[in-house]
């Protein structure tokens, strides 16, 4: 097979070098269920995403346990913001596809989804610009908010 050099393929790692933001992507490792480490991905997104690297994600709702319908449609309302947005888990826990999971909870990540279309033209400008300038896709309210003293100190 030649090789075309209009085409690449899609790289993704979790483990990464200086220079990976050229070649693909990350996801944020096999994390577990609920609230605690959703706020653990936000930060490691954000932290990502201002040391260089910021095309990253996590496992939709999460790789280990099973989540609450409530710590699921989170999970979903948390990812559509997420660089990189996927659900995936450990072989031994409950599907993550939309249709295997309670009508409620189905209809929130429809939601969900459709507000992630809603906002493509925003990701895909967002994408260029962090091609050109290197700037995060995700970016924390200090970087957003420079001359707000406020956003300092909060930590996501």
């Amino acid at each position: 097979m030649e090789r075309n050099p209009n085409l690449r393929p899609f790289v993704l790692t979790r483990a990464y070098f200086f220079g990976a933001q050229k070649y693909g992507a990350f996801w944020t490792g096999d994390n577990r269920e609920g609230f605690p480490e959703l706020a653990h991905t936000v930060s490691m997104l954000l932290s990502a995403g201002v040391s260089g690297m910021p095309f990253g994600g996590s496992d939709l709702p999460s790789f280990y346990g099973n989540q609450t319908e409530h710590t699921w449609v989170a999970s979903y309302q948390l990812g559509v913001f997420m660089p990189f947005f996927r659900a995936h888990s450990h072989q031994k826990f409950k599907s993550r596809e939309p249709w295997f999971q309670s009508i409620r909870v189905q209809k929130a990540i429809k939601s969900a989804i459709h507000l992630r279309y809603t906002l493509f033209h925003y990701l895909y400008t967002t994408f260029y610009f962090s091609t050109q300038s290197g700037a995060p896709i995700v970016r924390p309210m200090w970087q957003e908010f420079p001359k707000d003293e406020r956003t300092f100190a909060l930590d996501m």
